[in-house]
Order: structure tokens, then C-alpha cells, then sequence
């Protein structure tokens, strides 16, 4: 082909024979400047000129024709890139450089292409197995493989057993020919590994939660998964059902498992239960005497305040939620009080809180009185012993204040040493000469203190004493005894 301007470019494909350009005309023409132009694989020769310089790049770089016959040698060329080949003579120490040739431009071409090439990699989830891809090729076609673009390029593909995105790079031949070059995709995706909490899981209310336990499926035979972190569930100490989550949970890499190889999930519908642990009165002590009851409207009375103690493996107590402490001390007065009771382990277990009632009075009864009957007396002056002269039987009530439990009995001594016991009233008989004394108990055991009544007299005949004098005369109050402040 001639180096001419108005020649158009011209693909030259790999292995047709050589184009032949003219001589360059010009002021660059020289006598005998006509060359052959070759090219194998990836090498261009031209047949030219001795002493003449040659160009792909534009005159970037120029090199000489030299050998016998001369010739110029451009390797490493790349298919589907344009090249223009020029020529020029150089400058001598008496002549001046010619100008360059016009160029002849060609385009190196591949005799393949992509679409003559079925690449069939074997894609697929993580299997603990080798995958590499399988490329069908022409009729005569030799392929090689490489795991990089610049080789080295070997019969085998390479293989990859991880996870992971890969590129195998190959070559194609065939006579010489410049190579074909491509790559294909091998994709191997991440395998399923699912972690599935174990059933039944659970503790007591205010127990630190448990590590929770978990088994797992879908590791490849032989490899033995690795964790780090933990399972979660959802918060609450309310008992109830929580919902278990993966939490932390992650694989790790461990002897012979390598964690990138999987995708970690977690089987749902698992649940956690918190409880409420079951505690009755067996699981305090009482104080002595004390009464507890988990029944509204309790019918026993307390008549001191009720000292509480955990027992039955419990170890600690708290009044309405309060803090926890050793005893516990319920001190209300009243009746039907109520108290609200959690008890817990040394582990943390607080059992469901159970609700006592109790009676507490620790005030005895007050104003005690006495009062009697027939209201029909004789006044008369004793000068020491009496001051009532009563000449039938005499009944004498007995009343006294207590707001809580209410007064349960009196207790009367009489002088005579005669003692007693009634909810109201006793009676005493003629021919009787003194007082008593009384004292009142409530339905709780609290005992006032000991009451002494006037003297005085039951006795079917009147003694025989002196008239009374009005500043001796005993004082006569509605019917009723009033208390001796002498006694």
C-alpha cells in the first residue's frame, strides 16, 4: 500500500499477508525507499532501508533499519489499537533530517472475539469444594489460564474454594495468530448458617439471665463453626415470654472453619421465660406469738408489733417493694392491715409477692368502771372500812374503753381474797365487808394496770354505827363506785 495521505486506514488482520508500501515521495523521498511490512502475534517487522528510521508512535521514538536485509522489528503490539507507521532519513553532519513520510495506518485485529468463546464458571454457594471455570473454544484453538492478566499462563484454570468474587484471566491460539485475550467471572456466594436457640430456657424472677444455649445447622461436613458475642432477648423481669434474637452473636475463625464463608442468621420463635417463683407463710418466721394471715378480715389479735424473718431458703425480704433487709418489722395498729411481701434467694430468685393481713392493738384498755345494781343503798358512816351500805345482793358492771380489739374480760380481786373473772359483771353477797380491785383485758392480751374501788358494805342488817355527821357523810355518785384514790 502506498504512503500516501489520501490513502484511507486499512485493517491488516493477524496472519494475512503483508502489506507493501511505496517509496516516500516528497522532500523525505529517498531512491530505493520502497519496504515490506509483516506481522506474527504480537510483532511487527518492516523490510526497508538501511540507514533509514522508522515509527509507530509518530515519531516519538524512531528506529533504525539495520540486518541484512535491513529491517526494523516493533513488538508488543496490542489488538484493536491503531498504529501509523512513517519513515523519515536522519540528519547527517552535512545534511539536514528529511521530513517524515505520510503515514499508513492500520489497525491490528484479532481473529477472535468474545462470542467465539462458551465460559461456563462454576458459580455457586460455598461447599467446602474447588470451583474454577470451563471454556469451550474453537475447533484448533489452544486456551490457557492465568490468574492474572500478565501470567504466567498455564493448561489448568486456576481453582478457589472460599467465598469470594474471582477473575481468571485466559488465552486464546492458533497458528501464530496474535492471542486472544479474556477473563471471566467466578462468583462463590456465602453458604447459610443458622444458629437455633434450644427450647426451655427460663429463671425466676430477679435472677441474673443465664448464658443462653444454642445449637446450630448448615456447616459443611468436617468444619466446626466458631462464635463470638451472644444471644439477646427481649427486656423484662415481669414473668412472661421474651423473644430470642442473635444479639452479638457473630462466627469467628476457627481450626479449620473460616467465618467469611458463611452468612449467619438466627432460627426465630424461640422463647425465653422469666418466672415468678411460688412463696407462702411457710417461707417467714414470726415473731413469738405473733398472727399472720394471707386471708382478709383475720380474727386473731397482736399485741405487739410482728418482727419478720425469711426462712425456707429465702434470704432476704422488702415490704412493698421497699429495700431489701435481714427482717422486716410490721407495726401498723389497726385492724385487717394489710402488707405486700417479696422474699429473695441467694441466687437473686424473688418469689411473687404474697399479700398478709393482721390485727395489731398494743394499747391496753383505758378508763375502766364500775357501776351496780339494785340502785337502792343505805348511807351510812364507817370510819374506816366502807362507805356503801348494801342490803341485798349486789351486781357490779364493769365497763372500760378499748377503740381496736375491744376489751375481752376483767379480772376483780376482792378483799376478802376472793378473785374472778368476767366479760361484764359479778356479784357479790351479803356479808361482805371491804373492796376490790380490777383490771381489764383486751382481745389482743394487753392488760391495763390494776383499778382499787371504795369500800363498802353488802350485809342484810345495817351495822351498828354512829349517826353520820354531814363532814363525814360518803358521797353518793348516780348509782355508780367511783374509784378509791386511797387504794
Amino acid at each position: 500500500m502506498p504512503l500516501s495521505g489520501d490513502a484511507p486506514p486499512r485493517l491488516i488482520a493477524v496472519g494475512e499477508k503483508p502489506a507493501k508500501p511505496a517509496a516516500p515521495s516528497g522532500p523525505s523521498s529517498l531512491p530505493g525507499g520502497g519496504s515490506d511490512i509483516a506481522i506474527a502475534g504480537d510483532t511487527l517487522t518492516v523490510s526497508g532501508v538501511a540507514g533509514q528510521v522508522y515509527s509507530l508512535d509518530g515519531g516519538a521514538s524512531w528506529r533504525v533499519a539495520e540486518g541484512n536485509p535491513p529491517h526494523v522489528v516493533f513488538e508488543g503490539l496490542i489488538p484493536g489499537r491503531t498504529y501509523s507507521l512513517i519513515t523519515r532519513v536522519p540528519a547527517t553532519g552535512t545534511t539536514f533530517a528529511s521530513d517524515p513520510s505520510e503515514a499508513l495506518t492500520f489497525e491490528l485485529l484479532s481473529m477472535f472475539g468474545a462470542d467465539d468463546f462458551a465460559v461456563s464458571p462454576e458459580n455457586g454457594p460455598y461447599d467446602g469444594l474447588d470451583h474454577t471455570i470451563a471454556i469451550q473454544a474453537p475447533a484448533g484453538v489452544t486456551v490457557t489460564y492465568a490468574a492474572a492478566p500478565s501470567g504466567p499462563y498455564g493448561d489448568t484454570p486456576p481453582s478457589y474454594r472460599n467465598a469470594g468474587r474471582y477473575t481468571i484471566y485466559y488465552r486464546a491460539e492458533q497458528n501464530g495468530w496474535y492471542p486472544y485475550y479474556g477473563q471471566a467471572e467466578l462468583l462463590i456466594g456465602r453458604a447459610g448458617l443458622t444458629v437455633v436457640p434450644l427450647p426451655d430456657q427460663e429463671k425466676f424472677t430477679g435472677q441474673a439471665d443465664p448464658e443462653l444455649r444454642y445449637t446450630y445447622r448448615g456447616a459443611i461436613p468436617g468444619e466446626t463453626p466458631a462464635f463470638t458475642g451472644a444471644l439477646f432477648r427481649e427486656s423484662g423481669e415481669a414473668p412472661g415470654r421474651y423473644a430470642i434474637d442473635s444479639g452479638s452473636l457473630a462466627l469467628a475463625d476457627g481450626d479449620g472453619f473460616r467465618a467469611d464463608n458463611y452468612t449467619l442468621t438466627c432460627e426465630e420463635g424461640t422463647l425465653f421465660t422469666v418466672r415468678a417463683a411460688a412463696a407462702g407463710l411457710e417461707a417467714v418466721m414470726l415473731s413469738p406469738g405473733a398472727e399472720l394471715s394471707m386471708r382478709e378480715n383475720p380474727s386473731a389479735w397482736n399485741r405487739a408489733p410482728i418482727v419478720l424473718t425469711p426462712s425456707n431458703g429465702y434470704t432476704r425480704l422488702s415490704l412493698d417493694g421497699s429495700a431489701w433487709t435481714d427482717t422486716l418489722t410490721l407495726s401498723s395498729p389497726g385492724e385487717n392491715q394489710a402488707a405486700s411481701l417479696y422474699l429473695q434467694k441467694p441466687d437473686g430468685t424473688i418469689a411473687q409477692p404474697i399479700t398478709v393481713y393482721y390485727n395489731l392493738d398494743t394499747e391496753a384498755p383505758a378508763g375502766i368502771r364500775a357501776s351496780y345494781a339494785p340502785n337502792r343503798f343505805f348511807q351510812f358512816l364507817h370510819t374506816v372500812t366502807f362507805g356503801l351500805f348494801f342490803r341485798e345482793t349486789v351486781t357490779v358492771t364493769l365497763t372500760a374503753e378499748d377503740s381496736l380489739s375491744g376489751v375481752r374480760e376483767f379480772t376483780y380481786t376482792l378483799s376478802d381474797g376472793r378473785t374472778g373473772s368476767t366479760a361484764s359483771s359479778f356479784r357479790i353477797d351479803p356479808q361482805f365487808i371491804g373492796s376490790f380491785i380490777v383490771t381489764a383485758s383486751d382481745e389482743a392480751g394487753n392488760e391495763s394496770a390494776p383499778v382499787s374501788f371504795e369500800a363498802f358494805a353488802v350485809d342484810s342488817e345495817a351495822p351498828d354505827v354512829p349517826p353520820p355527821s354531814p363532814s363525814a357523810a360518803i358521797r353518793r355518785d348516780s348509782g355508780r363506785i367511783r374509784p378509791s384514790p386511797s387504794l
